[in-house]
């Protein structure tokens, strides 16, 4: 599956109709999947796709799914809880990229043990609801500083305690080969057009999946700094979520 990396790989063509995401290079009969659970986008097609994907995604939902099992319904979720919910989604494949290059995990996978990424975002007028922030910035912080962040937050304690357990059993299920990213997703809710509503500000805890061999990727040696932060701030302002990245 081809990688987004602006000026180097075809980005991915949207059409609003057709859904938010075109299927892999060669694999046209596949259909887009939506979790019920936590509104993550996946490729289904086949019978055999279908259980690979939710094998590697099971773990990361019992951590996504959790805030909207809270919530009664939909009816009462407040609006920059619920076009969060849906921007982490929409851009999953954008921060994990981001993330696996800034943390340096192709020649460093330790650093997974030690920082995170936080992102910044600001409202903006968009008629998708995946599609309702605008980028302001995002740097990779140390793991404890995010977590004490988190603790902040309702449920925070209990978010990071699912987050250990599932760090756990998924290394100990794929003998060490996917692993979580620390992400967090803050927004403020000001700027020149702020949600018409409460609350002022949200964090979402964003664990992003990451594989080895796709951290290893020979399309992601030799990007830097800049690069990392400038295309996920590209991907953002222009609403081209990245897809997936292909393991060697």
């Amino acid at each position: 599956m081809p990688i987004t990396i602006r000026g180097e790989v075809i980005l991915p063509k949207h059409d609003p109709s057709k859904g938010d995401y075109a299927a892999p290079t060669g694999q046209s009969n596949l259909v887009l999947r939506t979790c019920d659970n936590d509104g993550c986008k996946n490729y289904k097609g086949l019978a055999n796709c279908a259980r690979s994907d939710w094998a590697h995604h099971k773990a990361f939902c019992a951590i996504a799914s959790r805030p909207k099992r809270q919530v009664k319904g939909f009816d009462g979720e407040p609006p920059l809880r619920r076009h969060l919910r849906h921007w982490t989604s929409r851009f999953d494949n954008s921060l994990r990229l981001a993330a696996i290059v800034a943390l340096e995990l192709g020649t460093h996978p330790d650093n997974i043990d030690k920082v995170g990424l936080i992102v910044t975002l600001r409202p903006r007028p968009h008629a998708n609801s995946g599609s309702r922030f605008s980028f302001v910035a995002a740097a990779v912080h140390p793991l404890d500083f995010i977590e004490g962040f988190l603790k902040q937050s309702p449920d925070g304690e209990e978010m990071l305690r699912l987050h250990h357990d599932e760090r756990k059993a998924l290394m100990e299920r794929t003998g060490g080969e996917d692993d979580f990213v620390a992400c967090l997703v803050y927004s403020a809710n000001d700027g020149p057009t702020p949600l018409l509503a409460r609350p002022w500000r949200r964090v979402r805890f964003k664990p992003l999946g990451v594989n080895r061999g796709v951290a290893q990727s020979e399309q992601l040696k030799g990007r830097g700094y800049l690069d990392w932060y400038r295309d996920l701030s590209y991907h953002i302002e222009m609403d081209i979520p990245a897809r997936t990245i292909a393991s060697n």
